[in-house]
């Protein structure tokens, strides 16, 4: 299967997670755009790794939504689920200060 594939599968799996969740503040935008500016800044931050940008969209899946690892594991592989759960490992930062987010891959 071919990355953008990869990738959309993910993507549609944090959307049909994330339905109806929306961020905390005056815009209340939907949560998906969070989940897509997270995983654009993972993209950047690591010359496209697709295992990293998967983990990105799915993130908040398992804290936020009730995804469990083993859900993710089976569909995305163990690698990403354990960058969704924060396993240890080598370590992705995307962005800087306090926005900074960890990836462990």
């Amino acid at each position: 299967m071919n990355h953008i594939v990869k990738v959309m599968q993910a993507a549609d799996f944090a959307a049909r997670k994330h339905a109806g969740q929306r961020r905390k503040g005056d815009g209340a935008e939907p949560y998906m755009n969070h989940l897509v500016e997270v995983a654009s800044l993972a993209a950047q931050a690591t010359d496209g790794d697709l295992d990293v940008v998967i983990a990105a969209l799915l993130h908040d899946a398992v804290e936020d939504q009730g995804a469990t690892i083993e859900e993710i594991a089976a569909q995305f592989g163990p690698k990403v689920a354990g960058g969704a759960k924060g396993a240890s490992g080598s370590e992705v930062v995307v962005g800087a200060g306090p926005l900074a987010r960890h990836f462990s891959m």
